[in-house]
């Protein structure tokens, strides 16, 4: 066995590790599709190396047509994996169509009018296409992601070395005669070596990135209450108190909401606490379809609900609350189910002032949900000395 036939195994070995890795990895993960993605692309790469390098030759060398296939269609898929996982559009379009030319090409200049080095540029610029449309998708739906910063570079860094790895080919004309000596040459190693590279450098990038989104995925299943779906007392406390200081530090009034389901006890006596519980959860829901991204819901107890309003003016505030209060209503009022009480809420609500803390809002918001309490229910109150 030698040398070069163990270097031509290198590539291929690695694209089949990478596969298995993510594959057993999606496995384990059903919901992330882009590992899924990925693992297809790295078991694309490997068909390629090895109907170029180890499988039998077809007659006329029509394996190299195939294999370019399977690596350029390969590597599109490695490089589309970033997308799916930041839910950013694939141009499959235009990836289909540089496929289509570069392969009718590639058969061209293989099959009908023979020119190895026509074949090089052709294939190179094929893939830098490939990649560089992905990047391009990519850098426009960037985020603040250390992740997704540590995907774009390897990206760029991907699209860089194949940008110059062609350019061996030129530079060392004499690989370039016949496929014999382009299996020998220079180039042919850079070809494996620049893969290899870009393999195991986005396949640590995308580990790095499940590994980050799983810790992303703990830090908010701590601070998230499971019934509504909102922020638990922790998770609120955490992102209303930051709120509440850069509201403050601008010179702006928020506005906190103090909300609590009515005779709530009744409800579970009376029709089961599985019934609560889907008002809890339809309640959360409501916040949810009602606030802004600006927006600082929490449920705090057991059927009272926080809301911070950040740079809200009061009349802002009083139709938030009586939207909130009349739709949360109107959601059970002519239901047949609830025959003896039907679920509403009281709201207090209390504005800020520069010198006023979370806990002192927390504090008068109450006092005025207890005032709207005692007024009857299904109302809402502001604060008052």
């Amino acid at each position: 066995m030698s040398g070069q036939f163990l270097i031509s195994l290198l590539s291929p070995t690695t694209g089949i590790i990478l596969f298995a890795a993510f594959f057993v990895l999606w496995l384990k993960k059903r919901e992330l599709s882009y590992i899924l993605t990925a693992s297809l692309g790295y078991l694309l790469t490997a068909f390629g190396f090895l109907f170029q390098d180890t499988f039998p030759a077809w007659p006329m060398d029509a394996q190299r047509v195939v294999s370019n296939f399977c690596f350029l269609l390969g590597v599109a898929v490695i490089f589309v994996a970033p997308l799916q996982r930041n839910n950013i559009g694939t141009p499959w379009r235009s990836m289909t169509t540089i496929l289509v030319i570069s392969i009718s090409m590639l058969t061209w200049y293989l099959f009908l009018n023979p020119n190895l080095v026509a074949r090089i540029a052709v294939a190179s610029i094929a893939l830098n296409l490939m990649i560089f449309l992905p990047l391009r998708r990519f850098y426009h739906g960037l985020s603040e992601r250390f992740s997704d910063r540590l995907l774009l570079w390897v990206m760029i860094i991907s699209l860089v070395i194949f940008i110059i790895r062609p350019l061996m080919a030129f530079w060392t004309p004499e690989g370039t005669d016949t496929y014999n000596s382009l299996d020998q040459s220079t180039y042919w190693g850079l070809v494996h070596f620049s893969f290899i590279v870009m393999a195991i450098t986005m396949a640590i990038a995308l580990m790095v990135s499940v590994s980050l989104d799983l810790m992303d995925d703990l830090k908010r299943e701590a601070i998230t209450d499971s019934l509504s779906k909102l922020s638990n007392r922790r998770g609120f406390e955490e992102g209303a108190e930051a709120a509440l200081q850069r509201s403050q530090s601008n010179g702006a009034t928020s506005v906190l909401l103090l909300a609590d389901l009515d005779r709530f006890k009744s409800i579970n006596d009376l029709y089961g606490h599985a019934t609560g519980d889907e008002v809890i959860r339809d309640f959360g829901r409501l916040i949810q379809a009602l606030s802004d991204d600006s927006t600082i819901a929490g449920r705090i107890g057991g059927e009272e609900f926080a809301i911070l309003l950040p740079d809200t003016s009061s009349e802002a505030a009083q139709a938030f609350a009586e939207s909130l209060r009349e739709q949360f209503h109107h959601t059970y009022l002519n239901s047949p189910k609830y025959t003896s009480s039907t679920p509403t809420t009281s709201i207090g609500l209390v504005a800020s002032t520069q010198k006023t803390t979370l806990s002192l809002m927390l504090n008068q918001a109450d006092k005025a949900l207890y005032s709207a309490k005692n007024k009857g229910r299904n109302r809402a109150k502001w604060y008052s000395e």
